[in-house]
């Protein structure tokens, strides 16, 4: 056998490898890109249950207190099967590993200023009230997201009244109200949406 022989035979061995090690990689990565959603998987139906011993208050015609926490878990469990489902199918795609990095860091300072707008929304909404925090959250929300278009203040605004409209009237849920001048526009909108 010549030393060329020998050198392909080798060089050939060693491409295997090296293809066996990367497979195995991708295969580890994609098991710990999927552990959140199976942890919120599993909490969704852990909760599910938890709220099917829910003991009803009041009247048996109405709705009980595991209505809507059961809504909430079965949401949540669609949510992430369907982004098991997307990780899943995207797991023979290739990111080149500088664009990868750089849409981390971009996704990064994202996720803090997510984080920084919805801790902003609870404290907002105890001096603005559920409707304006609402409003000024989703809009706030949708524009970080990248939607920038016309549509998204008429949508948070609708949506902020929606809610509030369906918490108050059809889960009767008491919501913030807001303090000051605030509390006054709260009071003049619930009577728009004929809550009061």
């Amino acid at each position: 056998m010549s030393e060329k022989a020998v050198s392909d035979s080798t060089d050939e061995q060693r491409a295997q490898e090296a293809g066996t090690k990367e497979r195995h990689l991708v295969s580890r990565s994609l098991l710990l890109s999927l552990i959140p959603e199976v942890v919120l998987l599993a909490a969704a139906v852990y909760l599910f249950v938890v709220a099917l011993g829910f003991r009803q208050v009041g009247p048996s015609d109405q709705i009980g207190p595991g209505f809507w926490p059961q809504v909430l878990c079965v949401g949540i469990g669609i949510g992430a099967l369907v982004r098991l489902g997307q990780k899943l199918r995207s797991r023979e795609r290739r990111v080149v590993r500088d664009a990868a990095s750089e849409a981390d860091e971009v996704r990064m300072s994202r996720v803090v200023l997510g984080i920084a707008l919805v801790v902003g929304y609870v404290v907002g909404m105890l001096f603005l009230g559920y409707i304006l925090a609402t409003a000024l959250f989703l809009i706030a929300f949708i524009y970080l997201g990248g939607q920038r278009k016309w549509y998204v203040v008429p949508l948070g605004i609708a949506s902020s009244l929606l809610f509030a409209y369906v918490f108050l009237k059809v889960v009767y849920i008491a919501l913030p109200s807001g303090v000051g001048i605030f509390d006054q526009l709260t009071v003049l909108l619930y009577e728009f949406l004929g809550i009061y």
